[in-house]
């Protein structure tokens, strides 16, 4: 009868529907993250993994406020690329949409955020002008103790540099500063300065996976203003010579973390404030006492902008995440000394050679990065 075939049209139609809703609630995806689209060097930093991808879609006129936004498989698993733009502004714009798209649709198991980066050139520093106020000649250190473009910084937090009250003295003129700050933790004065991940289980994984990536060789070029920045470092500091170890390395969260400005800062001062800033930040997280002597800052301009949409804006689930950040640059040239003064010199190569030297560590920290999330695509289950 009619009746009876109304009767069972709705019973499977409402199968189907629950089949269609158990789909979409088990429905899985992860996240990588870039900032910049290629506008800097002419090669995306989400280049590689874009290249790697299969079934690709393009959303990004679901996602207005992203630069780029590619749902796809990467290593036959779920995730979808997108690009926030520099700065942390848009970071944070482009993540709280992302987070808000996929709301009912599809879980966000995790995100990646893979960026470039201009890191202290040793790690530890070579001077601290709070306990050493002239910065007296550094003893040469270990090669292992040098940063070289291209190593990688794996962590699970970021931090704003800029929070706080401080005093710069004359570091316009001398590096040899060490500004004068307080009020860091006035969150009532600005806002939220740390963000840390829930989770260090993807960090974990990322690092593990680094130890079995491959690695390209650098260009020549790229050697070459390696080994001239490093030379006249040390010339300028009056310390025999000695080059950081040529394959790219990885370090996680004990000993670096992206510090996060509104512009990139260059010089010593800005470097050691923010080592000092990092060895807190690790310390309160870990639990493990942590100096400035021990640490390498991280300079970007994106982490706290997407972290906190990842911790905030996912209905009560933070979505765990790690931080990729390469080493494209160093925060500041090469030393010298001027009489008393300790300066940069900011002759060691002209204009042109300065940008070409960050062009060609940009691509090359792209590459390293890249190897990494690739190959812990391959391993993950």
């Amino acid at each position: 009868s009619k009746a009876t075939v109304s009767v069972l049209y709705w019973k499977m139609l409402s199968r189907i529907v629950l089949v269609s809703l158990c789909a979409c609630a088990s429905a899985q995806r992860s996240l990588i993250m870039t900032a910049d689209p290629g506008s800097y060097s002419g090669i995306s930093e989400g280049h590689y993994i874009l290249s790697n991808m299969t079934n690709v879609h393009n959303i990004t006129s679901e996602l207005p406020l992203c630069a780029l936004a590619m749902e796809g498989q990467l290593k036959g698993k779920d995730m979808v690329l997108v690009t926030t733009g520099i700065g942390t502004n848009n970071a944070a714009l482009c993540s709280v949409s992302v987070v808000n798209y996929y709301k009912g649709k599809e879980k966000l198991t995790d995100a990646i955020y893979l960026g470039t980066s201009g890191w202290t050139p040793k790690n530890g520093g070579f001077f601290n002008p709070e306990k050493d106020p002239v910065c007296s000649a550094p003893q040469q250190p270990a090669a292992e103790q040098l940063n070289n473009i291209g190593d990688v910084c794996i962590s699970s937090a970021s931090f704003q540099l800029r929070c706080g009250f401080c005093q710069w003295d004359d570091f316009a003129n001398a590096e040899c500063t060490a500004p004068q700050c307080s009020g860091r933790d006035s969150e009532d004065v600005f806002g939220k300065c740390t963000f840390v991940s829930p989770t260090n289980t993807i960090s974990e994984k990322l690092i593990a996976a680094s130890q079995e990536a491959q690695y390209q060789p650098r260009n020549a070029k790229l050697s070459a203003y390696i080994q001239k920045y490093w030379t006249d470092m040390w010339r300028g500091l009056g310390v025999p010579p000695v080059y950081p170890p040529t394959t790219p390395r990885v370090h996680g969260f004990s000993r670096c973390a992206e510090a996060a400005d509104y512009n990139l800062w260059t010089g010593m001062p800005q470097d050691f404030l923010c080592r000092k800033y990092l060895a807190s930040v690790i310390s309160n997280a870990t639990g493990v006492a942590t100096s400035p002597e021990e640490v390498t800052c991280v300079s970007a301009m994106e982490g706290p902008g997407w972290m906190q949409a990842l911790l905030e804006e996912a209905n009560g689930s933070p979505i765990p995440f790690a931080n990729i950040r390469g080493n494209s640059d160093y925060d500041f040239w090469p030393l010298m000394r001027d009489e008393s003064r300790l300066l940069m010199n900011l002759s060691w190569v002209d204009d042109a050679a300065k940008n070409d030297f960050i062009t060609e560590g940009y691509m090359y920290a792209v590459g390293t990065m890249s190897s990494i999330v690739l190959k812990y695509y391959e391993l993950r289950a």
